[in-house]
């Protein structure tokens, strides 16, 4: 799970049903949407980088450490940092003077960075409320780089944790390829995460497919989904494709 997308990946593992937390996990998130008022918000700046989250974070000037926080670590070249204006101006700078590639976010991203933290505070009953398992399914969360835990406080405390923390999606696919995982299936609309891959994992053999492109219709990409796993050998169930229709 990556972002919000967490809440996703434990509902699909099986840690709780959609149905009864749906309305907890919107409200979570749309407040966390709204927790900083409009004065703050308007002061802020997200910048995407094409360059290593080191390389970035060793740019960010001592006077302003404090007002430039790592959002997201997607790649060995793509980071996101968020900021007050005037920060972001002073790295921008920095980062053109050296060449790396950057551009402003039109709208700024204070989530997954410590701005929102005081938001999460008094969710914690509203959480606690939510009847949690085991993940059925081993999951990864994006928020930490790690698999869920088996515990289920430990579980509960990502929920209120998740928004706070940077996205570490260029850790969580080393950790899990690591762990052995070796074929990455987005699903969710668009193909943002796997086309991320191939540049997390340069030289290791892996599979990144996406499901959900706006570019091709949507059992076009079924097709082409199973086309890839059947030659990397997966077993599938072909028969389901043709339940109503003729081959």
């Amino acid at each position: 799970g990556c972002s919000t997308g967490e809440f996703a990946a434990i509902t699909t593992g099986g840690s709780v049903d959609v149905l009864s937390v749906a309305q907890t996990f919107y409200e979570v998130s749309t407040e966390v949407a709204r927790s900083l008022p409009a004065e703050s918000l308007a002061d802020l700046r997200s910048l995407r980088i094409l360059a290593p989250t080191a390389t970035v974070m060793n740019l960010v000037s001592l006077a302003d450490r404090n007002e430039v926080h790592l959002s997201a670590d997607l790649g060995d070249e793509h980071t996101i940092v968020t900021g007050t204006a005037k920060a972001i101006e002073n790295l921008n700078n920095a980062l053109r003077d050296l060449r790396l590639p950057c551009h402003l976010l039109p709208v700024a991203i204070p989530y997954h960075t410590p701005l929102v933290k005081a938001v999460m505070v008094g969710k914690e009953a509203a959480v606690r409320a939510v009847d949690v398992s085991t993940l059925a399914i081993p999951g990864w969360s994006c928020s930490t780089a790690e698999r869920y835990p088996d515990d289920i406080e430990g579980i509960r405390t990502f929920f209120t944790e998740l928004f706070t923390k940077p996205v570490a999606l260029r850790q969580t696919i080393q950790a899990m390829y690591d762990h052995g995982v070796r074929k990455f299936i987005e699903v969710g609309p668009s193909g943002i995460l796997s086309s991320l891959i191939p540049g997390i994992l340069p030289k290791q053999d892996h599979l990144a497919v996406a499901t959900n492109l706006a570019s091709k219709s949507g059992l076009t990409q079924i097709h082409h989904l199973l086309a890839a796993l059947f030659v990397q050998e997966v077993p599938a169930k072909l028969d389901y494709l043709y339940q109503r229709r003729e081959p």
